[in-house]
């Protein structure tokens, strides 16, 4: 299966850049959909407005005045529109008419700990608008800004989130849920108010663009009647879960592991790191006896100054030999040439296992060189890193354009960032198990409900039921959210 991934990514790349940035600019004339689902109308409309190259032209942490960071803006009014084309009539003349901007601290059941930190709280920020509306009355709709507590993984922390957010709530009233869809891209929204660097000064983050994303988005659904998986096309209505386990001890990550598979896990993902690798890994295989798909994530460790290049490579090649079948970013996002490496070992011994891009797959860039150079096999989509849904799938369908495969990525959020995770996981495009669990797999509290899930008889395979409810998530429960508000933010 590896060889035909590689043969069919040779044929992409035999194209020049410029020629196959022209494929991609054409793509919705070149290919046009055999079916006008909802998702396919959305990707055609960006990839029919925007390059990619250009949609995600600097890296997400970088930061940049709205008009050139385009990921929210990649849904216009037209295009959020057509999402809901289908059957009866849509109720768009909702107002904003307060916006209430949360720093909450949801206490965890256990650490994660990686190569880039350990996170044992979880900080994190919300957006709530409230929308009035002629047909449905008052209502509130939200989103989730995954910024973590501190720098590092992306450079917006949870304080920095929460303070863009604040500072751009006042210019959220009075506008209709399609036009805020629209309003950080000056270049974007063809219906609604277009804004100016200056009435977006200081700049959203892509993290903080998802939330506000998301809110508009729930507020879209919950006012028509639509859920958001139904809004994205997505057909599943169930997907296997699947848990990370933090770095630790051979036997704590074992006693971790045998929890979770009596919980019907049947993909676990290992945090590795230089030093704790090949031994690690191979003794908590050893100790299991069902059937798991085991896949690894050293977070970009294995670097010049950790391991030499062909060291490195040969631990990912003894992982691969072990039973591991996926190996998430295992060089520093830099490192192309040690990636090609290792996806050419594992070609040549025949062994079946991708190589997933995360931290180096942050744009679309960065995802045509990795496809160039053959430096991956698969990538894992976070929504947050590209802001938001609607770039999510524009990066979504560039891989399949590239024959990478693709998982949904997770970054410990709160129920609610977990309920809109499941809605694009669940469509058919993900061909590999990412990180989709239960929000109460970490948070030991939390305001929304949580994803219901389903397992057939003793030793089933845990599923994560995709949610149906108008929206993104049924409403939070207040007096938890009050409980675990850090900081507060509202504009009326």
């Amino acid at each position: 299966m590896l060889e035909g991934v590689r043969h069919v990514r040779r044929q992409r790349v035999r194209s020049s850049r410029e020629e196959f940035r022209e494929k991609l600019e054409t793509f919705a004339v070149e290919c046009p959909p055999k079916t006008e689902t909802p998702v396919i109308q959305l990707i055609s409309s960006i990839l029919g407005q925007t390059a990619p190259a250009e949609l995600s032209s600097k890296p997400v942490h970088e930061k940049v005045k709205l008009a050139h960071h385009p990921p929210i803006s990649a849904i216009s009014p037209a295009v959020t529109n057509s999402l809901l084309t289908g059957s009866g009539s849509y109720d768009h003349a909702g107002e904003v008419t307060a916006v209430d901007v949360r720093l909450l601290t949801l206490p965890m059941r256990e650490a994660l700990a990686a190569d880039h930190g350990t996170t044992s709280t979880r900080s994190l920020t919300v957006i709530g608008l409230k929308i009035m509306s002629q047909t449905n009355g008052s209502t509130w709709a939200w989103g989730e800004s995954a910024a973590l507590a501190t720098t590092g993984y992306s450079a917006e922390s949870a304080e920095q989130s929460f303070a863009a957010l604040s500072a751009m709530a006042s210019r959220l009233i009075g506008r209709r849920p399609v036009d805020i869809i629209s309003v950080p891209g000056s270049h974007a929204g063809q219906d609604g108010p277009k804004a100016t660097d200056a009435e977006l000064d200081p700049p959203l983050g892509s993290l903080s663009s998802a939330a506000v994303e998301m809110a508009a988005l729930d507020a879209v659904g919950t006012l028509n009647g639509r859920s958001l998986a139904e809004m994205l096309g997505s057909a599943n209505s169930r997907i296997p879960a699947g848990a990370a386990v933090g770095l630790g001890s051979p036997d704590g990550v074992a006693a971790a592991c045998d929890r979770l598979i009596a919980s019907g896990y049947r993909r676990l993902k290992l945090k590795i790191q230089p030093g704790h690798d090949v031994e690690l890994v191979g003794e908590v295989i050893a100790s299991q006896e069902s059937d798991v798909d085991w896949h690894v994530d050293a977070n970009g460790s294995y670097n010049d100054e950790a391991v030499g290049t062909s060291d490195a490579v040969g631990v990912m090649v003894k992982l691969a030999e072990l039973g591991v079948t996926a190996i998430e970013q295992p060089f520093a996002p830099q490192d192309l040439s040690a990636g090609s490496q290792l996806v050419s070992s594992l070609a040549e011994r025949q062994l079946n296992c991708q190589v997933v891009a995360d931290e180096g797959a942050a744009t679309a860039e960065a995802i045509i060189r990795l496809s160039e150079q053959e430096a991956a096999t698969a990538v894992t989509v976070k929504p947050s890193r590209y802001g938001g849904l609607a770039a999510a799938l524009s990066m979504v369908e560039l891989c399949r354009r590239l024959g990478l495969a693709v998982s949904a990525g997770g970054m410990i959020e709160s129920a609610l960032g977990r309920r809109s995770l499941a809605a694009l996981a669940g469509h058919p495009a993900f061909s590999l198990t990412g990180d989709l669990s239960p929000s109460s797999r970490w948070m030991a509290m939390d305001p929304w409900p949580d994803l219901a899930t389903h397992q057939a008889g003793s030793g089933g395979t845990l599923m994560v039921e995709i949610p149906s409810e108008p929206g993104v998530a049924p409403p939070p429960d207040v007096d938890v959210l009050d409980q675990l508000t850090a900081n507060r933010f509202f504009s009326d």
